[in-house]
């Protein structure tokens, strides 16, 4: 995937999100007349970066390209599975940005703590940077209840420099079950799968031969 192709991919994901997230934001003003809903409470996907990481660059260069979805996830609302075949999205339980990129960020931090290293972006990287490592992340599945364990199917794959020809092809399935019954105990099950998920590609990043 080519530079442009990160940088349209990154503007039709920002673009979709604002779009929906302001119909969403409308509509029970739409539907309600003067009423005044009450607001949404935001949530975002999110780990604290390595204080150790901070200082002179080392470690491999990973860039991270971003991040596919199934579309039923990209938009503003949480979205939670009720069954088999049956998932909701909450008005009152919204993410404070698009999902990808929140889960980008997750992976990202992830990666970093495991490799020792400060040198893991997101791409299109703000500047012009030499790659050790490309990662690329298909994600299958990516919800859970509120009483049911986060589900995280992934498809991945490491790339070497500006090859396309893949290191490592993996699939990986992480569960992980909310602490609580309520959306910020979901959040916090969606955060902590991927992190286990960015520790299995940084642990065949460093076993590749």
């Amino acid at each position: 995937m080519s530079y442009t192709d990160f940088v349209d991919r990154f503007r039709t994901l920002a673009a979709r999100f604002a779009v929906g997230l302001l119909l969403a934001l409308l509509a029970p003003l739409l539907l309600g007349g003067c009423a005044r809903a009450p607001a949404p409470q935001l949530y975002v996907l999110d780990s604290p970066a390595s204080a150790g990481r901070v200082g002179a660059d080392n470690g491999p260069v990973v860039g991270i390209a971003p991040l596919v979805l199934p579309r039923y996830l990209d938009r503003p609302q949480i979205v939670t599975r009720d069954g088999i075949h049956r998932l909701s999205a909450s008005d009152s339980h919204m993410w404070a940005e698009p999902v990808a990129l929140g889960a980008a960020r997750v992976l990202g931090n992830s990666l970093a703590a495991a490799l020792g290293s400060n040198r893991v972006y997101r791409l299109p990287a703000r500047h012009p940077v030499t790659l050790d490592w490309r990662v690329e992340v298909d994600i299958d599945r990516f919800e859970g209840g509120l009483d049911t364990a986060v589900t995280l199917e992934a498809r991945w794959s490491l790339f070497r420099a500006d090859t396309r020809t893949p290191a490592a092809t993996r699939l990986s399935r992480i569960d992980v079950m909310p602490d609580g019954p309520d959306h910020i105990a979901l959040v916090a099950a969606q955060t902590h799968a991927l992190e286990r998920l960015g520790t299995e590609i940084a642990a065949a990043i460093e076993t590749a031969p």
